[in-house]
């Protein structure tokens, strides 16, 4: 029996690596015969820098950047040889035969992560320290840069990353803004300043595809976890509508960027990066499928395992743990996926291209969100 291991992180519990890490123990524990793979995955947010670099023998560099709210924090990046990619991931990709890869996580500087749910208030944070880690990777001369857009604190449109890279945000008296969150916008008139001119190819990673606006967008789905109240909902989506137009009057930007796809990733970094800089989108889980060859992997193993802290309607629009299975399942493949809480929407049914999957809530009933979090690897 091969067994091929790729879970996604388990929120504010365990990383994708280290999930993948207990369940090979515990299989080869239980069965030591069985070959056992470990292919963590990332579909964007928390820990997409690591797993990519890792994945191709890259190195991380650690970097001391603006937290969301403006409190230092450890952040790194990393950097991959051109070389290290095989022929078609490389054209896939469209790298050069010399050069560098910047990778870098959003999460990583502006993630959830670095605070605890008393602090975390979406109209108090900033995407800055994510534009210092550009800055830091742009000083590396990379051929492309690779930005994982996911897992954020924020809801300010990639507006505290454009600040860092040279934006300016005028208020109606006159002044210019400094450290702009969403609790500001409805002071702000106008955009200047200037971005960096001379880039590198800059490919965005998303890690979901809903879009900005609207009752599945960044606000409304994203938003309660963020810190947002449900009598703040409609505000914030009036500011987030005037503060992109204002955005996209001012670089020229097609209002299509706030329907695209994944325009609701990190609370419309997405937007922000669209309309001032020229960027590819490809969806993170199908850029870390390619980079870390999953197809291949999944192809070679008799049997998958995935899984995600939160199975729910969010995991059913392009998230990691679905994109496994309906791969397995197309190729017939014994499939598993466990997860810290299942939740599914309408009826309770999986759709039909996920219901070769067995998704398994490993919590007993008796157990809470908190005591499984806090007691996941131990």
């Amino acid at each position: 029996m091969r067994v091929l291991l790729a879970f996604d992180k388990f929120k504010d519990s365990m990383s994708a690596s280290e999930a993948c890490a207990v369940a090979a123990s515990m299989i080869r524990k239980v069965r030591p015969t069985w070959e056992v793979e470990l292919c963590p995955i990332s579909d964007g947010s928390d820990g997409f820098a690591s797993i990519l670099t890792q994945a191709r023998s890259g190195r991380l560099t650690h970097h001391t950047v603006m937290g969301p709210n403006f409190k230092h924090v450890e952040a790194h990046m990393g950097l991959v040889d051109c070389a290290s990619f095989n022929l078609s991931s490389k054209a896939w990709l469209k790298l050069p035969d010399k050069g560098t890869v910047a990778v870098v996580e959003m999460a990583q500087a502006s993630g959830l992560m670095h605070l605890a749910p008393a602090e975390r208030n979406l109209w108090y944070t900033s995407s800055f320290g994510t534009g210092e880690l550009l800055k830091i990777a742009l000083e590396a001369n990379p051929e492309v840069i690779v930005l994982g857009v996911g897992g954020s604190a924020t809801h300010d449109l990639g507006l505290g990353a454009l600040e860092a890279l040279g934006l300016r945000f005028r208020a109606e008296s006159g002044d210019i803004l400094t450290q702009v969150t969403p609790n500001q916008w409805d002071k702000i008139v106008a955009i200047e300043g200037e971005i960096p001119k001379k880039l590198p190819r800059i490919i965005l990673a998303p890690n979901v595809q809903n879009k900005l606006l609207g009752s599945r967008g960044a606000a409304s789905l994203f938003g309660p976890q963020k810190g947002l109240k449900k009598t703040d909902l409609n505000r914030l989506e009036e500011q987030t509508l005037r503060m992109s137009e204002l955005l996209m009057g001012h670089f020229g930007a097609p209002r299509s960027i706030i329907e695209t796809p994944g325009s609701g990733a990190a609370g419309g970094m997405t937007v922000g990066l669209q309309a001032a800089l020229k960027v590819e989108i490809i969806p993170g889980i199908e850029l870390t499928d390619r980079w870390v060859r999953l197809n291949e992997k999944i192809e070679r193993a008799t049997m998958i395992i995935t899984g995600e802290g939160k199975f729910d309607l969010g995991t059913l629009e392009g998230k990691a743990p679905q994109y496994v299975i309906e791969r397995a399942a197309n190729r017939g493949k014994r499939i598993y996926c466990l997860v810290g809480q299942l939740v599914l929407p309408g009826d309770g049914a999986l759709p039909n291209n996920l219901i070769e999957a067995k998704i398994l809530r490993m919590a007993p009933n008796d157990v809470t969100e908190e005591e499984s979090m806090e007691s996941a690897i131990g």
